[in-house]
């Protein structure tokens, strides 16, 4: 066999393999992009939502503060946010203060690698309020 008919087998081979496993590196690259945004967003939101339980919690605000302060802080986000808040009434034992925040997972996910159908991502902090 000449040298010449060795290096097309080589070359013919090289396609071959380059096409079964093209796919499966794609398929983890835009897999492992796709959880990397999922779990950027998750911190945001739990960060948002310790701000605004903060409010709640250490300066008394009202929820609707809250929920602005949250919603501030995830205006980087292309995405619907949910936000909730929620305090304890001032007579009950536990005066906790609650910021509660979802976001479909369609916003933040394409749903080609990772499905996404009526999923939701969720971030909640509950924070004990000062008492004066």
């Amino acid at each position: 066999m000449s040298m010449l008919a060795n290096r097309k087998k080589r070359r013919g081979l090289s396609c071959v393999e380059m096409a079964l496993v093209l796919p499966l590196l794609l398929l983890l690259t835009f897999g492992i992009i796709e959880y990397s945004i999922q779990f950027y967003v998750r911190g945001e939101m739990t960060n948002a939502a310790r701000e605004g339980a903060r409010r709640l919690a250490v300066y008394d605000a009202t929820v609707d503060q809250a929920r602005t302060v949250a919603l501030e802080r995830l205006s980087g986000i292309n995405a619907t946010f949910n936000v909730t808040a929620s305090v304890t009434p001032p007579g009950a034992a536990d005066r906790d203060a609650t910021v509660r925040i979802t976001v479909p997972m369609a916003d933040i996910s394409s749903g080609i690698i990772i499905p996404t159908e009526g999923k939701t991502l969720t971030a909640e902090v509950t924070m004990r309020r000062e008492e004066d």
